[in-house]
Protein backbone atom coordinates (compact mmCIF):
# COMPACT_ATOMS: atom_id res chain seq x y z
CA UNK A 1 0.00 0.00 0.00
CA UNK A 2 2.88 2.73 0.82
CA UNK A 3 4.39 1.34 -1.63
CA UNK A 4 1.29 2.06 -4.24
CA UNK A 5 0.64 5.83 -2.32
CA UNK A 6 4.46 6.57 -3.39
CA UNK A 7 3.83 5.92 -6.57
CA UNK A 8 0.78 8.10 -6.78
CA UNK A 9 2.75 11.26 -5.22
CA UNK A 10 5.56 10.98 -7.65
CA UNK A 11 2.84 10.85 -10.56
CA UNK A 12 1.77 13.86 -8.98
CA UNK A 13 4.85 15.49 -9.08
CA UNK A 14 5.38 14.53 -12.61
CA UNK A 15 2.47 15.89 -13.64
CA UNK A 16 2.41 19.10 -11.93
CA UNK A 17 5.89 19.91 -13.37
CA UNK A 18 4.13 19.19 -16.98
CA UNK A 19 1.62 21.49 -15.99
CA UNK A 20 4.22 24.24 -15.10
CA UNK A 21 6.28 23.83 -18.03
CA UNK A 22 3.43 24.04 -20.42
CA UNK A 23 2.31 26.98 -18.86
CA UNK A 24 5.69 28.68 -17.96
CA UNK A 25 6.03 31.89 -20.40
CA UNK A 26 8.87 31.44 -22.94
CA UNK A 27 12.36 32.74 -22.18
CA UNK A 28 13.96 35.72 -23.79
CA UNK A 29 16.85 35.38 -26.24
CA UNK A 30 18.55 37.31 -23.69
CA UNK A 31 17.22 34.57 -20.82
CA UNK A 32 18.09 31.88 -22.86
CA UNK A 33 21.83 32.74 -23.20
CA UNK A 34 22.17 33.76 -19.49
CA UNK A 35 20.20 30.66 -18.30
CA UNK A 36 23.11 28.64 -20.63
CA UNK A 37 25.82 29.88 -19.32
CA UNK A 38 24.41 29.21 -15.68
CA UNK A 39 24.05 26.24 -16.78
CA UNK A 40 27.70 25.96 -18.50
CA UNK A 41 29.08 27.39 -15.01
CA UNK A 42 27.30 24.41 -13.01
CA UNK A 43 28.71 21.42 -15.04
CA UNK A 44 31.85 22.93 -14.54
CA UNK A 45 31.33 23.05 -10.90
CA UNK A 46 29.93 19.87 -10.78
CA UNK A 47 29.97 17.37 -13.36
CA UNK A 48 32.47 14.60 -13.53
CA UNK A 49 32.62 15.73 -17.02
CA UNK A 50 33.80 19.28 -16.64
CA UNK A 51 35.40 19.62 -13.32
CA UNK A 52 38.56 20.88 -13.17
CA UNK A 53 38.85 20.94 -16.72
CA UNK A 54 40.26 23.36 -18.63
CA UNK A 55 37.39 23.83 -21.22
CA UNK A 56 33.42 24.29 -20.28
CA UNK A 57 29.88 23.07 -21.79
CA UNK A 58 29.54 25.98 -23.51
CA UNK A 59 33.31 25.79 -25.15
CA UNK A 60 32.31 21.76 -25.79
CA UNK A 61 29.29 22.40 -27.02
CA UNK A 62 30.10 25.41 -29.73
CA UNK A 63 33.21 23.61 -30.83
CA UNK A 64 30.81 20.19 -31.79
CA UNK A 65 28.61 22.18 -33.70
CA UNK A 66 31.21 23.76 -35.53
CA UNK A 67 32.76 20.48 -36.37
CA UNK A 68 29.22 18.89 -37.29
CA UNK A 69 28.38 22.26 -39.42
CA UNK A 70 31.04 24.47 -40.61
CA UNK A 71 29.19 27.13 -42.57
CA UNK A 72 28.11 27.62 -38.93
CA UNK A 73 31.71 29.55 -38.32
CA UNK A 74 30.86 32.17 -41.08
CA UNK A 75 27.45 33.08 -40.08
CA UNK A 76 28.61 33.45 -36.32
CA UNK A 77 31.53 35.79 -37.41
CA UNK A 78 29.04 37.88 -39.58
CA UNK A 79 26.29 38.31 -36.19
CA UNK A 80 29.33 39.33 -34.64
CA UNK A 81 30.47 41.74 -36.71
CA UNK A 82 26.58 43.23 -37.40
CA UNK A 83 26.21 44.10 -33.55
CA UNK A 84 29.02 47.20 -34.64
CA UNK A 85 29.28 49.32 -37.25
CA UNK A 86 28.87 49.31 -41.07
CA UNK A 87 32.93 49.55 -41.71
CA UNK A 88 33.84 47.30 -39.08
CA UNK A 89 34.28 43.52 -40.57
CA UNK A 90 36.37 40.73 -40.57
CA UNK A 91 38.70 39.46 -43.62
CA UNK A 92 40.24 36.12 -44.01
CA UNK A 93 44.09 36.63 -44.75
CA UNK A 94 44.07 36.39 -48.58
CA UNK A 95 41.83 38.86 -49.34
CA UNK A 96 43.08 41.21 -46.77
CA UNK A 97 46.68 40.96 -48.48
CA UNK A 98 45.04 41.46 -51.97
CA UNK A 99 42.07 44.48 -50.60
CA UNK A 100 44.86 46.63 -48.60
CA UNK A 101 48.38 46.40 -49.97
CA UNK A 102 50.55 47.20 -47.67
CA UNK A 103 52.98 49.17 -49.95
CA UNK A 104 55.71 48.13 -47.98
CA UNK A 105 58.36 45.79 -49.15
CA UNK A 106 56.95 42.65 -50.31
CA UNK A 107 58.33 38.93 -51.20
CA UNK A 108 57.64 37.75 -54.55
CA UNK A 109 57.82 37.60 -58.33
CA UNK A 110 56.53 41.24 -59.23
CA UNK A 111 53.52 40.30 -61.15
CA UNK A 112 50.85 42.65 -61.16
CA UNK A 113 47.28 40.98 -61.70
CA UNK A 114 44.82 42.66 -63.49
CA UNK A 115 41.50 42.66 -61.04
CA UNK A 116 39.06 43.25 -64.26
CA UNK A 117 39.07 39.09 -63.60
CA UNK A 118 37.39 37.89 -60.55
CA UNK A 119 38.16 34.49 -61.82
CA UNK A 120 41.39 33.12 -63.39
CA UNK A 121 44.90 35.22 -62.83
CA UNK A 122 46.09 37.77 -65.43
CA UNK A 123 49.07 39.55 -65.97
CA UNK A 124 48.42 43.29 -66.14
CA UNK A 125 52.13 44.30 -65.65
CA UNK A 126 55.14 43.62 -64.07
CA UNK A 127 57.29 45.05 -61.06
CA UNK A 128 61.17 46.86 -62.29
CA UNK A 129 63.66 44.12 -60.76
CA UNK A 130 61.29 41.57 -60.15
CA UNK A 131 61.48 38.19 -61.57
CA UNK A 132 58.78 38.31 -63.83
CA UNK A 133 59.66 41.32 -65.43
CA UNK A 134 62.98 40.08 -66.01
CA UNK A 135 61.91 36.51 -67.45
CA UNK A 136 59.59 37.92 -70.20
CA UNK A 137 56.03 37.64 -69.01
CA UNK A 138 53.63 40.19 -70.56
CA UNK A 139 50.15 41.57 -70.00
CA UNK A 140 47.39 39.35 -71.17
CA UNK A 141 49.20 36.15 -70.38
CA UNK A 142 47.15 34.05 -68.47
CA UNK A 143 48.41 31.76 -65.37
CA UNK A 144 47.57 28.07 -65.79
CA UNK A 145 49.75 26.55 -63.18
CA UNK A 146 51.58 27.57 -60.25
CA UNK A 147 54.55 24.77 -58.88
CA UNK A 148 52.05 22.46 -60.72
CA UNK A 149 48.65 23.28 -58.76
CA UNK A 150 45.86 24.12 -61.42
CA UNK A 151 45.12 28.10 -61.17
CA UNK A 152 43.53 29.11 -64.29
CA UNK A 153 39.95 30.19 -63.10
CA UNK A 154 40.50 30.56 -59.53
CA UNK A 155 40.03 33.89 -57.87
CA UNK A 156 42.87 35.75 -57.93
CA UNK A 157 42.88 36.45 -54.37
CA UNK A 158 44.02 32.57 -54.00
CA UNK A 159 46.20 33.15 -56.70
CA UNK A 160 48.37 35.58 -55.70
CA UNK A 161 49.33 34.31 -51.90
CA UNK A 162 50.60 31.25 -53.84
CA UNK A 163 53.41 33.32 -56.22
CA UNK A 164 54.59 35.32 -52.66
CA UNK A 165 57.08 33.10 -49.98
CA UNK A 166 60.36 33.60 -48.72
CA UNK A 167 63.24 35.43 -49.87
CA UNK A 168 65.39 33.83 -52.57
CA UNK A 169 62.85 30.50 -52.90
CA UNK A 170 61.65 29.86 -56.48
CA UNK A 171 58.54 29.18 -58.01
CA UNK A 172 57.66 27.49 -61.69
CA UNK A 173 55.03 28.79 -63.20
CA UNK A 174 53.36 27.76 -66.92
CA UNK A 175 50.81 30.88 -69.27
CA UNK A 176 48.89 30.65 -71.57
CA UNK A 177 50.45 33.88 -74.14
CA UNK A 178 48.12 34.74 -77.21
CA UNK A 179 49.83 33.57 -80.28
CA UNK A 180 51.94 30.99 -78.68
CA UNK A 181 51.11 27.62 -79.23
CA UNK A 182 51.97 25.80 -75.77
CA UNK A 183 52.17 27.18 -72.43
CA UNK A 184 55.38 28.82 -71.43
CA UNK A 185 57.27 27.79 -68.30
CA UNK A 186 59.30 30.31 -66.51
CA UNK A 187 60.98 29.38 -62.68
CA UNK A 188 60.98 32.53 -61.26
CA UNK A 189 63.20 33.48 -58.25
CA UNK A 190 61.25 35.84 -55.12
CA UNK A 191 62.71 38.52 -53.91
CA UNK A 192 61.88 41.63 -51.96
CA UNK A 193 60.13 43.97 -54.09
CA UNK A 194 57.88 47.55 -53.68
CA UNK A 195 55.57 49.51 -55.38
CA UNK A 196 54.51 53.26 -55.09
CA UNK A 197 51.13 54.42 -54.28
CA UNK A 198 52.60 58.21 -55.16
CA UNK A 199 52.38 58.89 -59.17
CA UNK A 200 53.75 62.43 -60.31
CA UNK A 201 53.55 64.59 -63.63
CA UNK A 202 54.53 67.64 -65.00
CA UNK A 203 51.57 69.07 -66.53
CA UNK A 204 53.11 71.99 -68.12
CA UNK A 205 52.75 76.33 -67.25
CA UNK A 206 54.21 76.00 -63.86
CA UNK A 207 51.84 73.18 -62.61
CA UNK A 208 53.29 69.69 -61.32
CA UNK A 209 50.50 67.46 -60.36
CA UNK A 210 50.80 64.02 -57.68
CA UNK A 211 48.40 61.62 -57.77
CA UNK A 212 47.89 59.86 -54.25
CA UNK A 213 46.19 56.13 -54.55
CA UNK A 214 45.99 55.57 -51.24
CA UNK A 215 47.90 56.02 -47.38
CA UNK A 216 49.57 53.06 -47.41
CA UNK A 217 53.13 53.13 -46.05
CA UNK A 218 56.85 54.34 -44.94
CA UNK A 219 57.85 53.75 -48.59
CA UNK A 220 54.60 56.16 -49.85
CA UNK A 221 56.02 58.90 -47.37
CA UNK A 222 59.13 58.55 -48.66
CA UNK A 223 58.02 58.77 -52.26
CA UNK A 224 55.92 61.99 -51.53
CA UNK A 225 58.48 63.63 -49.46
CA UNK A 226 61.11 63.38 -52.33
CA UNK A 227 58.57 64.47 -55.41
CA UNK A 228 57.10 67.61 -53.22
CA UNK A 229 60.05 68.72 -52.15
CA UNK A 230 61.59 68.31 -55.85
CA UNK A 231 58.48 69.83 -57.32
CA UNK A 232 59.80 73.49 -57.35
CA UNK A 233 63.20 72.35 -59.23
CA UNK A 234 61.31 70.86 -62.32
CA UNK A 235 61.32 73.52 -64.74
CA UNK A 236 59.82 76.16 -62.26
CA UNK A 237 57.07 74.91 -60.78
CA UNK A 238 54.57 77.14 -58.82
CA UNK A 239 51.40 75.75 -58.42
CA UNK A 240 50.86 71.94 -56.97
CA UNK A 241 47.50 69.89 -57.74
CA UNK A 242 47.23 66.71 -55.54
CA UNK A 243 44.94 64.26 -56.81
CA UNK A 244 42.86 62.05 -54.26
CA UNK A 245 39.85 60.99 -56.43
CA UNK A 246 39.04 57.67 -55.59
CA UNK A 247 41.23 57.07 -52.46
CA UNK A 248 40.12 55.13 -50.11
CA UNK A 249 42.15 56.41 -47.20
CA UNK A 250 44.82 54.51 -45.50
CA UNK A 251 47.40 54.90 -42.57
CA UNK A 252 46.64 57.72 -40.08
CA UNK A 253 50.15 58.05 -39.24
CA UNK A 254 51.50 58.21 -43.06
CA UNK A 255 48.91 61.11 -43.68
CA UNK A 256 49.49 62.95 -40.73
CA UNK A 257 53.39 63.46 -41.96
CA UNK A 258 52.58 63.92 -45.35
CA UNK A 259 50.25 66.90 -44.09
CA UNK A 260 53.12 67.78 -41.67
CA UNK A 261 55.58 68.20 -44.27
CA UNK A 262 53.26 70.41 -46.65
CA UNK A 263 52.89 73.38 -43.85
CA UNK A 264 56.30 75.24 -43.11
CA UNK A 265 56.27 77.73 -40.48
CA UNK A 266 53.06 77.12 -38.90
CA UNK A 267 52.12 74.98 -35.60
CA UNK A 268 48.45 74.25 -36.31
CA UNK A 269 45.95 71.55 -35.24
CA UNK A 270 45.72 69.63 -38.29
CA UNK A 271 43.27 66.51 -36.40
CA UNK A 272 42.14 64.62 -33.49
CA UNK A 273 41.25 60.85 -33.33
CA UNK A 274 39.03 60.81 -29.92
CA UNK A 275 36.28 58.03 -28.33
CA UNK A 276 34.78 57.62 -25.00
CA UNK A 277 37.63 57.81 -23.07
CA UNK A 278 40.67 59.18 -25.54
CA UNK A 279 41.41 62.35 -27.97
CA UNK A 280 44.53 62.21 -29.07
CA UNK A 281 45.69 65.78 -31.18
CA UNK A 282 47.65 66.03 -34.55
CA UNK A 283 49.25 68.87 -35.15
CA UNK A 284 51.95 70.12 -37.39
CA UNK A 285 55.41 71.27 -36.33
CA UNK A 286 56.27 73.69 -39.31
CA UNK A 287 58.38 71.51 -40.65
CA UNK A 288 57.58 72.07 -44.38
CA UNK A 289 60.43 73.46 -46.62
CA UNK A 290 58.23 75.23 -49.13
CA UNK A 291 54.87 76.84 -50.29
CA UNK A 292 53.32 76.78 -53.69
CA UNK A 293 51.48 80.13 -55.15
CA UNK A 294 48.31 77.37 -54.98
CA UNK A 295 47.49 73.62 -53.48
CA UNK A 296 44.82 72.35 -55.59
CA UNK A 297 43.15 69.10 -54.43
CA UNK A 298 41.01 66.84 -56.74
CA UNK A 299 38.09 65.04 -55.19
CA UNK A 300 35.25 62.77 -55.33
CA UNK A 301 32.29 60.39 -53.79
CA UNK A 302 35.30 58.13 -53.77
CA UNK A 303 37.48 59.99 -51.70
CA UNK A 304 37.21 58.66 -48.26
CA UNK A 305 38.91 58.27 -44.58
CA UNK A 306 42.55 59.29 -44.53
CA UNK A 307 41.54 61.13 -47.94
CA UNK A 308 39.12 63.25 -46.10
CA UNK A 309 41.67 63.94 -43.16
CA UNK A 310 44.00 65.08 -45.51
CA UNK A 311 42.28 67.35 -47.47
CA UNK A 312 39.37 68.48 -45.02
CA UNK A 313 42.84 69.71 -42.85
CA UNK A 314 44.56 71.81 -45.70
CA UNK A 315 40.92 73.36 -46.85
CA UNK A 316 39.61 74.28 -43.21
CA UNK A 317 43.10 76.15 -42.79
CA UNK A 318 42.45 77.65 -45.64
CA UNK A 319 46.17 76.08 -47.13
CA UNK A 320 44.33 74.28 -50.16
CA UNK A 321 41.71 74.61 -52.86
CA UNK A 322 38.87 71.46 -53.15
CA UNK A 323 37.74 71.19 -56.47
CA UNK A 324 35.00 67.99 -57.36
CA UNK A 325 32.23 66.53 -56.03
CA UNK A 326 31.46 65.65 -52.10
CA UNK A 327 33.75 63.39 -50.26
CA UNK A 328 32.30 59.83 -49.24
CA UNK A 329 31.41 60.50 -45.63
CA UNK A 330 33.82 58.12 -43.60
CA UNK A 331 34.80 59.95 -40.42
CA UNK A 332 35.94 56.75 -38.49
CA UNK A 333 39.15 55.19 -37.80
CA UNK A 334 39.07 51.36 -37.28
CA UNK A 335 42.16 49.65 -35.68
CA UNK A 336 43.09 46.48 -38.05
CA UNK A 337 44.01 43.64 -35.39
CA UNK A 338 45.21 40.15 -36.93
CA UNK A 339 44.34 37.31 -35.69
CA UNK A 340 46.45 34.35 -35.10
CA UNK A 341 45.87 32.90 -38.72
CA UNK A 342 46.82 35.96 -40.12
CA UNK A 343 43.42 36.70 -40.67
CA UNK A 344 42.13 40.35 -39.83
CA UNK A 345 39.90 41.97 -37.17
CA UNK A 346 39.30 45.19 -38.69
CA UNK A 347 36.68 47.59 -35.70
CA UNK A 348 35.95 51.08 -35.87
CA UNK A 349 37.44 52.60 -32.71
CA UNK A 350 37.96 56.34 -33.03
CA UNK A 351 35.84 59.36 -34.27
CA UNK A 352 37.89 61.39 -37.00
CA UNK A 353 37.81 65.60 -35.79
CA UNK A 354 39.19 68.26 -38.80
CA UNK A 355 39.74 71.77 -37.48
CA UNK A 356 36.31 72.65 -37.49
CA UNK A 357 34.85 69.99 -35.16
CA UNK A 358 31.91 69.34 -37.40
CA UNK A 359 31.14 66.03 -37.76
CA UNK A 360 31.02 64.80 -41.36
CA UNK A 361 30.68 60.93 -41.44
CA UNK A 362 27.68 60.19 -43.63
CA UNK A 363 28.27 63.50 -44.82
CA UNK A 364 31.86 64.69 -46.60
CA UNK A 365 33.17 67.15 -47.29
CA UNK A 366 31.75 69.93 -49.61
CA UNK A 367 34.47 71.26 -52.14
CA UNK A 368 35.57 74.76 -52.66
CA UNK A 369 34.64 74.60 -56.29
CA UNK A 370 32.18 71.80 -56.84
CA UNK A 371 32.41 70.37 -60.41
CA UNK A 372 30.30 67.33 -62.30
CA UNK A 373 31.85 65.07 -64.50
CA UNK A 374 29.89 65.37 -67.84
CA UNK A 375 28.76 62.20 -68.48
CA UNK A 376 27.26 60.68 -72.10
CA UNK A 377 25.50 57.15 -72.66
CA UNK A 378 27.50 54.45 -73.84
CA UNK A 379 27.42 53.74 -77.33
CA UNK A 380 28.22 50.83 -78.61
CA UNK A 381 31.75 49.79 -81.10
CA UNK A 382 30.51 48.50 -84.54
CA UNK A 383 30.66 45.13 -83.69
CA UNK A 384 29.94 41.97 -86.02
CA UNK A 385 26.34 41.10 -85.01
CA UNK A 386 25.82 38.13 -82.73
CA UNK A 387 23.41 35.44 -83.43
CA UNK A 388 22.31 34.33 -79.17
CA UNK A 389 19.74 31.45 -80.17
CA UNK A 390 22.33 28.65 -81.56
CA UNK A 391 25.69 27.76 -79.40
CA UNK A 392 29.34 28.26 -80.60
CA UNK A 393 31.35 25.23 -80.27
CA UNK A 394 34.99 25.04 -79.99
CA UNK A 395 35.39 23.50 -83.54
CA UNK A 396 33.84 27.00 -84.89
CA UNK A 397 35.91 29.32 -86.84
CA UNK A 398 33.93 31.87 -88.31
CA UNK A 399 32.61 35.34 -87.77
CA UNK A 400 30.35 34.08 -84.89
CA UNK A 401 33.65 33.52 -83.07
CA UNK A 402 34.77 36.78 -83.80
CA UNK A 403 31.42 38.08 -82.54
CA UNK A 404 32.02 36.75 -78.85
CA UNK A 405 35.20 37.53 -78.31
CA UNK A 406 34.66 41.37 -79.12
CA UNK A 407 32.02 41.41 -76.63
CA UNK A 408 34.38 39.87 -74.19
CA UNK A 409 36.91 41.81 -74.58
CA UNK A 410 34.39 45.34 -74.20
CA UNK A 411 33.99 43.45 -71.39
CA UNK A 412 37.68 43.02 -70.10
CA UNK A 413 37.24 39.37 -70.23
CA UNK A 414 39.20 38.29 -73.36
CA UNK A 415 43.13 38.44 -72.81
CA UNK A 416 44.18 38.74 -76.51
CA UNK A 417 42.84 40.22 -79.55
CA UNK A 418 39.70 39.04 -81.08
CA UNK A 419 39.48 36.96 -84.42
CA UNK A 420 37.00 34.16 -86.25
CA UNK A 421 39.35 31.22 -84.87
CA UNK A 422 38.10 29.35 -81.21
CA UNK A 423 41.00 29.14 -79.15
CA UNK A 424 41.97 28.72 -75.75
CA UNK A 425 41.64 31.97 -74.80
CA UNK A 426 37.77 32.15 -76.34
CA UNK A 427 37.47 28.84 -73.96
CA UNK A 428 39.08 30.89 -70.81
CA UNK A 429 36.91 34.14 -71.87
CA UNK A 430 33.75 32.33 -71.63
CA UNK A 431 34.19 30.66 -68.35
CA UNK A 432 35.60 33.50 -66.79
CA UNK A 433 31.91 35.00 -67.83
CA UNK A 434 30.33 32.12 -66.78
CA UNK A 435 31.19 32.00 -63.28
CA UNK A 436 31.23 35.73 -62.99
CA UNK A 437 27.40 35.12 -63.87
CA UNK A 438 26.78 32.25 -61.38
CA UNK A 439 26.08 30.19 -64.72
CA UNK A 440 27.20 26.55 -64.86
CA UNK A 441 30.72 26.62 -66.69
CA UNK A 442 31.25 24.64 -70.05
CA UNK A 443 34.11 24.52 -72.60
CA UNK A 444 31.70 26.37 -75.22
CA UNK A 445 29.20 29.29 -75.52
CA UNK A 446 25.90 27.52 -75.16
CA UNK A 447 22.96 29.82 -75.78
CA UNK A 448 22.48 30.16 -71.60
CA UNK A 449 26.26 32.68 -71.85
CA UNK A 450 25.53 34.28 -75.17
CA UNK A 451 21.88 35.48 -73.94
CA UNK A 452 23.62 36.04 -70.18
CA UNK A 453 26.52 38.15 -72.22
CA UNK A 454 23.89 40.39 -73.94
CA UNK A 455 22.07 40.99 -71.16
CA UNK A 456 25.22 42.40 -69.83
CA UNK A 457 26.37 44.55 -72.85
CA UNK A 458 22.49 45.92 -72.90
CA UNK A 459 23.15 46.90 -69.27
CA UNK A 460 26.67 48.66 -69.87
CA UNK A 461 24.98 50.61 -72.88
CA UNK A 462 22.71 51.68 -70.21
CA UNK A 463 25.01 53.03 -67.76
CA UNK A 464 26.93 56.45 -68.39
CA UNK A 465 30.72 57.21 -68.84
CA UNK A 466 32.89 60.30 -67.76
CA UNK A 467 33.70 62.16 -70.99
CA UNK A 468 35.97 65.49 -70.73
CA UNK A 469 37.52 65.57 -67.16
CA UNK A 470 36.33 68.81 -66.15
CA UNK A 471 37.84 68.48 -62.78
CA UNK A 472 40.95 68.16 -63.96
CA UNK A 473 40.50 70.90 -66.43
CA UNK A 474 39.18 73.54 -63.44
CA UNK A 475 42.01 72.16 -61.27
CA UNK A 476 44.71 73.36 -64.34
CA UNK A 477 43.06 76.74 -64.64
CA UNK A 478 42.90 77.59 -61.01
CA UNK A 479 47.08 76.18 -60.75
CA UNK A 480 48.04 77.50 -63.94
CA UNK A 481 46.45 81.05 -63.10
CA UNK A 482 48.23 81.27 -59.48
CA UNK A 483 51.95 79.73 -61.52
CA UNK A 484 52.07 83.08 -63.41
CA UNK A 485 52.87 85.02 -60.32
CA UNK A 486 56.66 85.08 -58.35
CA UNK A 487 56.95 82.31 -56.33
CA UNK A 488 55.60 83.12 -52.88
CA UNK A 489 59.12 82.91 -51.07
CA UNK A 490 62.78 81.86 -51.86
CA UNK A 491 63.14 78.45 -52.46
CA UNK A 492 66.65 77.12 -49.93
CA UNK A 493 69.08 75.31 -52.03
CA UNK A 494 68.53 72.33 -54.08
CA UNK A 495 68.96 69.49 -52.29
CA UNK A 496 70.47 66.68 -55.06
CA UNK A 497 69.12 63.40 -53.27
CA UNK A 498 65.74 64.60 -53.33
CA UNK A 499 65.76 64.20 -57.24
CA UNK A 500 67.55 61.18 -57.58
CA UNK A 501 66.91 58.48 -54.30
Amino acid sequence: MLKRISAIVICLILILSLSVAAFAAPLSPEEQLAQLLEISNLMSLHSMTYKGASTNAMYDTLLTMLKQDPTLYNKMITQMFSKLDTYSHFMPKTEYDVAFPSGEPYVGIGMIVNPQYRFGCVVKDTVAGGAARDAGLKPNDVLLTVDNAKVELLPYTEVVPLLRGKADTTTTITVRREGVATPLSFTLRRKPLSTSNIQYVNQGQGVGMITISRFDSVQDLLDFLRIYNSIPYDDGIKSVIIDLRNNPGGDVAVTYNMLNYIIPKQKIPLFALQNKVDFELFSSTGVGVWTPNALVILVNGNSASASEIFAGSLQQHKLATLVGTQTYGKGRSQVHVPLTDGSMAVITSYEIVLPDAKPYDGIGLTPDYIVEQVSKPYVMPDFVPLDTTVAILPTANSNRVLALEQRLALLGLFPGTPDTQFTETTRFGIQVLQKSLSIPTAAYANVATLKALQAELDRLTKQAVVGEDLQLAKALELARDAAKRPLLEALPPQNDTLLTN
